[in-house]
């Protein structure tokens, strides 16, 4: 199941209340996550090699099958990122622009995705959706933005496709929501963005700030614990400590001392929010008070610390994760792979990118982080952050550095790059962009493909990064609508590129998030493998799995399991498993374990193992595998005719070929093979296989990559 209904429509077209002024309550509905509670557990061969760990199984890959280009990059990409076949989603009938309106992404594009995510099974582990190459970029809101009473002029209708998708649950329920300055609600934020009451409804947010704005600071107290009787568990602490500066104001010392305790023990981790808050000067001196803040984590409240993503959680108005479907909602992270129509780079220089950036996971590359400073608009509008940037990565022992200029100085390896100017070039301005490296430039139209007056986002791409952004549209100097610089704190804590991007913009509505997803450099994942994993097994027979974890690696916290990329069951780590499973058919699948480390970032590692399984009674010793044998290469200027072999099909039924999760022909005589067409399959590295269907099943060969040339 998605953590989502499909036809949903519980949002009013009244202004979203993260716009209110004041401190907003939150309240919006959801439906719960559901929970698969079937395991199965399955033999292996070799592990296939992965350069990205988990990543691969959690995305899907959205490609326009009217385009070769689209299904060319994504042959790459899927290839170079073992993505499975039944991630892969190809639409047909994608507009041939740049810009559509809202009603036609929502229906030719979101909504097909969403709905092949349900039906496939991957509802409870996917992470997001990554578009390739020829899809339009950017969406046309006013639909929704012209509903919305007293818009901000600076809040333009216009967004992005991965900004959109990212905030499916707005479009979905057509309530403007993701126009606010605030909508996302994983991203880290400043301390004080945390510290706001969560209560049940408007009325009651109203209530006390109306007893704040009279300074009935007793009354206030009163009213906040109340309400707070209705909020969940665990988004209760910034409450508590609220009404723990209201006591203290009204001089209640002992009431004050018991809220704070009360935040404490309600998860409140950020003890600089206690020690140094005015409120609480009186109470310093107070033994209980020096105890309590013992007591209290310290962790930074000046910008909030990194965080995994979980598309299954729901996330508060103020951050903070929930269980309650009233009070939180979730998101999908999306990225584009590349842009090639327009003004963007060519087809060749997106997948030489993608190659570049898959190698680099593991790989923290030599270099600085290095943030540009001039007096245009275009630096100075988060030069504020970048101090409190560099000293954080300094004290990770990363080179960083504020440079004077629009460009950093020639011979310069930037590990990271923060830019702000219309006009760049990166071959011409001598620095050395590093593989896996984040680079990313603020301007108003890096994003907007057909206007030729900026450069390009993609151009930093074309330069070397492994993923950067830009705005569709005029986005004005708004900080929350590009990435804080704290983007490149979360990078090198562990997250990968598409979380580092979505945990360090506010409002993504707007941006063009451009790249590799599954970028990272700095991950520490918990690396396994499995001892003697057998080669097939049948249906009767219950198999041992175990895992080896090595001395100097991360110990696993949980076990996430996947069948031909269907979610199977997230369990907790255990050394030994004796798994038997009798539903499946026989024939050739694909196990795929994810390892997770513990949070908040949960570092994850996968490996896949691809498995006959025999039907019961079978002796493994003498059975005949269900395999194929075809061409390695096709020169399409040559010849179009793929030719092969079988073993162990019945040569008197039809025999369906598949690339990736599309059916591209049936044949009846194996001899004759089948034509490949690019328009049908694209270019590049092209994952076959051959399924047979039968009256209780079906039976599938492994895949097979041919390799299909101009």
């Amino acid at each position: 199941m998605l953590p989502f209904h499909f036809h949903i429509r519980t949002f009013s077209r009244r202004l979203p209340s993260s716009f209110l002024p004041g401190f907003p309550a939150f309240s919006l509905q959801s439906s719960s996550l559901a929970t698969i509670v079937f395991l199965v557990f399955l033999s292996n061969w070799m592990p296939g090699r992965i350069y990205a760990g988990a990543s691969s199984s959690q995305w899907v890959i959205a490609v326009n099958g009217d385009s070769v280009s689209s299904r060319t990059v994504a042959n790459h990409f899927c290839t170079i990122r073992d993505i499975p076949a039944n991630n892969i989603i190809v639409l047909e009938g994608i507009p041939d622009t740049d810009r559509i309106s809202l009603d036609q992404f929502r229906e030719s594009i979101l909504a097909p995705i969403l709905a092949q995510i349900e039906q496939r099974g991957l509802g409870n582990h996917v992470q997001g959706i990554a578009y390739s190459v020829d899809f339009p970029t950017s969406i046309d809101v006013s639909s929704d933005a012209h509903s919305i009473p007293n818009l901000s002029p600076y809040q333009t209708p216009v967004a992005s496709i991965n900004g959109l998708t990212y905030l499916y649950r707005h479009v979905l329920a057509k309530s403007g929501g993701y126009l606010a300055f605030d909508a996302n609600f994983y991203a880290s934020r400043p301390g004080n963005a945390i510290l706001r009451p969560i209560l049940s409804d408007n009325e009651k947010m109203e209530a006390y700030i109306a007893k704040l704005q009279a300074k009935d600071w007793k009354s206030a107290a009163e009213w906040l614990e109340s309400a707070t009787e209705s909020t969940p568990r665990e988004l209760r602490a910034p409450n508590h400590l609220l009404a723990a500066k209201n006591w203290a104001s009204a001089d209640e010392t002992e009431k004050a001392l018991a809220s704070i305790e009360a935040a404490v023990l309600s998860g409140w981790q950020f003890r600089d929010a206690i020690a140094n808050a005015p409120d609480f000067s009186k109470l310093a001196q107070e033994r209980i008070f020096q105890r309590l803040l013992k007591l209290c984590p310290d962790m930074p409240f000046d910008y909030s610390p990194s965080r995994g993503f979980d598309a299954r959680r729901l996330y508060a108005i103020n951050g903070m994760e929930t269980k309650d479907p009233k009070f939180g909602i979730p998101f999908m992270l999306s990225t584009v792979l590349g842009v090639t129509r327009d003004l963007g780079i060519s087809r060749f220089d997106v997948i030489k990118a993608l190659q570049r950036s898959a190698k680099a996971d593991y790989s923290p590359a030599d270099g600085a982080f290095l943030f540009t400073k001039t007096s245009d608009v275009r630096t100075t509008t988060r030069l504020p952050f970048f101090e409190m940037t560099v000293e954080r990565l300094k004290k990770r022992g990363f080179d960083a550095r504020i440079v004077d200029g629009v460009m950093p100085t020639p011979g310069e390896k930037c590990a990271g790059l923060m830019i702000g100017t219309p006009e760049f070039s990166v071959p011409s301005s001598g620095i050395e962009i590093m593989p896996g490296a984040i680079a990313e430039n603020l301007t108003s139209l890096g994003g907007a493909m057909r206007d030729p007056s900026q450069t390009k986002a993609t151009e930093l791409i074309r330069g070397g990064a492994a993923i950067t952004s830009g705005a569709v549209f005029e986005p004005y100097s708004i900080t929350n609508k590009f990435p804080h610089p704290m983007i490149h704190v979360a990078y090198t804590d562990g997250l990968t590129s598409a979380e580092a991007f979505y945990s360090s913009v506010l409002s993504p509505y707007q941006l063009l998030i451009v790249g590799d997803p599954l970028c990272q450099p700095y991950a520490k994942p918990p690396r396994f493998t499995l001892a003697n994993p057998p080669k097939q097994c049948r249906k009767d027979k219950p198999i041992a799995l175990e895992f080896v974890v090595s001395a100097d690696s991360i110990v696993p916290e949980n076990i996430l399991v996947t069948l031909d990329g269907r979610f199977l069951n997230e369990v907790l780590f255990e050394d030994k498993l004796s798994i038997q499973f009798s539903s499946i058919s026989i024939g050739y699948h694909e196990l795929r374990i994810i390892t997770k480390s513990s949070q908040p970032i949960q570092h994850c590692y996968e490996q896949t193992y691809p498995f006959v399984v025999n039907a019961e009674s079978t002796s493994l010793e003498s059975v005949s595998l269900y395999r194929w044998k075809s061409n390695e290469k096709i020169r399409c200027s040559q010849t179009k005719s793929l030719e092969f072999g079988v073993v162990g099909f019945d040569l008197e039924k039809p025999i369906e070929v598949w690339h990736e999760s599309e059916i591209i022909d049936t044949v009846t005589d194996t001899a004759k093979g089948i034509a490949i067409s690019p328009s049908k399959v694209g270019y590049g590295p092209v994952r076959l296989r051959l399924v047979q269907q039968l009256v209780d099943g079906r039976i599938a060969t492994e895949s097979r990559t041919i390799l299909v040339e101009p």
